[in-house]
């Protein structure tokens, strides 16, 4: 409910934020507090926390995957109530990968079997010793008997759960994962997906739901050993035996179970994310590059009532928007940006059409300094440019969006770097959206009709307040508001 109502609660994850030299991570706010992660994750594990995050921050190319995870996606939509129990269940226990691991491992480990002599000589002693209390009630043999065998049995039991028993399939925290899983695998039956990656995802907890049914069970009744059932029946050796039978004849391939259930759990996170937005489409993938078209284009972080949106058809390789402050060039890159995000996670997107090449994903728009690194903002931008012309190649088609760079440096300078790296970029295999400052740089498009394309955000004054409409118009800006501003709230006279 908070995050329907953009409250957006903080994180408490196990990896919650994105180095800054990502190519678009830190720049969209994919990650950390009221990220496009914090409002699509619904994940209970530390494994499927990491997908979900490696699907945000590594955009998949595959166009067959992603069209997969459309119908995935689409499906879980419309299951939201089996979803929520879904969640209700995992959320019983937030489990490791170490702790999945361990576990694994352990169910893989078939070393420590219970031989037949030691199984039928724990039943011989546990019969001698019941037969020796009763003798003893009824006064046939003095009462000491039974307690030494009873001690007999205490020391034997003692000794073989120290060499045999599994310490990790003992531990309570084990208990409750495999509980979890177990719970989870029922659970999925409930679901009769009709999607060949959801169907797939869940054959494989089919196949081990019984065998961890009866794990479960096994490890639940080893929570009533205690020394009076172990002195007269020997549990822990039973319970020993019965688990080992278990692993070998039931094999349970739990580290695939649990990635399996992980990434129908990180499907789930985005199909809440579909219902919770239901004006949202999904969008074509391209099959050929270069291709970027939307209608009604908004960012998934404005509240829908308060959101301007936006159309663009491609017409051109360089795209340069410029504009007055606040006038919402920022924002619309950013909503390409992030919406260009969903497109690759097989999520739908804030937009009425989209239809875009797949590709990676470069940006610089939040661009800064480091006292540590002794770099400066302008040395920082270089660096940043430099970075994401290394990574554009022939093979892989790109989406650049660059806000007002090479702002580190003077007004003369700006504008001819500006100009140098539009045309860089029209030489590289790559689609460029330029926000600026700069009307000047609208030039290109005169000389280089077939490369370059102008878009600008405009601004008026009416009544000594500035108006925004925040929609996108072919052309140059003609509009300015920062003199007027500085004065109207008395920085300049």
């Amino acid at each position: 409910m908070k995050i329907i109502n953009n409250d957006i609660p903080s994180l408490k994850l196990s990896v919650n934020r994105i180095e800054k030299g990502h190519p678009f991570a830190f720049d969209l706010d994919v990650l950390g507090d009221n990220s496009l992660y914090s409002r699509l994750n619904r994940t209970s594990s530390q494994i499927s926390e990491s997908i979900l995050i490696d699907s945000v921050t590594k955009l998949s190319n595959d166009r067959n995957h992603i069209y997969k995870r459309q119908k995935s996606i689409e499906e879980l939509s419309q299951k939201v109530s089996l979803c929520v129990v879904f969640n209700a269940i995992a959320l019983q226990y937030f489990e490791t990968q170490p702790e999945v691991n361990s576990l694994d491992q352990a169910l893989k480990n078939r070393t420590k079997k219970v031989g037949v002599s030691l199984t039928f000589s724990s039943i011989a002693l546990s019969l001698g010793t019941i037969m020796a209390l009763v003798s003893a009630i009824n006064q046939v043999i003095p009462h000491h008997y039974w307690i030494i065998l009873f001690v007999i049995n205490l020391m034997i039991n003692y000794w073989v759960k120290q060499k045999k028993s599994d310490k990790i399939l003992s531990r309570d925290t084990s208990i409750s994962i495999i509980k979890k899983y177990q719970e989870l695998s029922d659970h999925l039956n409930k679901f009769s997906f009709e999607g060949g990656q959801l169907k797939n995802l869940s054959l494989d907890c089919k196949r081990n739901s019984t065998s961890l049914a009866k794990l479960t069970s096994i490890l639940n009744f080893q929570k009533s050993s205690n020394f009076i059932t172990n002195g007269f029946f020997l549990l822990d050796i039973h319970v020993i035996r019965k688990t080992e039978n278990l692993k070998s004849e039931n094999p349970i391939d739990f580290g695939n179970l649990v990635l399996s259930i992980c990434q129908i759990e990180e499907l789930i996170s985005i199909a809440f994310f579909k219902f919770n937005n239901p004006t949202y489409t999904f969008p074509l993938v391209a099959d050929k590059p270069g291709i970027l078209n939307f209608n009604q284009l908004g960012h998934p972080f404005v509240p829908k009532e308060n959101c301007v949106t936006n159309d663009f058809h491609q017409e051109a390789k360089i795209n340069i928007v410029t504009g007055s402050n606040m006038s919402g060039k920022s924002t619309f890159l950013r909503s390409i940006g992030i919406n260009f995000v969903l497109v690759h996670i097989g999520a739908p997107v804030f937009a009425s059409r989209f239809e875009t090449s797949l590709g990676n994903l470069f940006t610089s728009i939040k661009t800064v300094d480091s006292l540590n690194e002794q770099k400066s903002f302008f040395y920082a931008e270089v660096l940043r440019l430099s970075e994401i012309q290394k990574n554009i190649t022939e093979e892989n088609w790109g989406l650049v969006l660059l806000d007002e760079t090479l702002k580190g440096t003077n007004s003369e300078d700006k504008l001819s770097g500006s100009i140098s790296l539009a045309i860089k970029f029209s030489k590289l295999n790559c689609m460029l959206l330029f926000a600026t400052h700069d009307s000047k740089m609208g030039v290109l498009a005169d000389q280089h009709k077939d490369i370059f394309s102008n878009y600008c955000f405009e601004s008026e004054v009416v009544n000594n307040e500035v108006i925004y409409d925040f929609k996108l118009k072919k052309g140059i800006t003609t509009s300015k508001n920062a003199t007027f501003l500085l004065k109207k709230h008395g920085v300049i006279d």
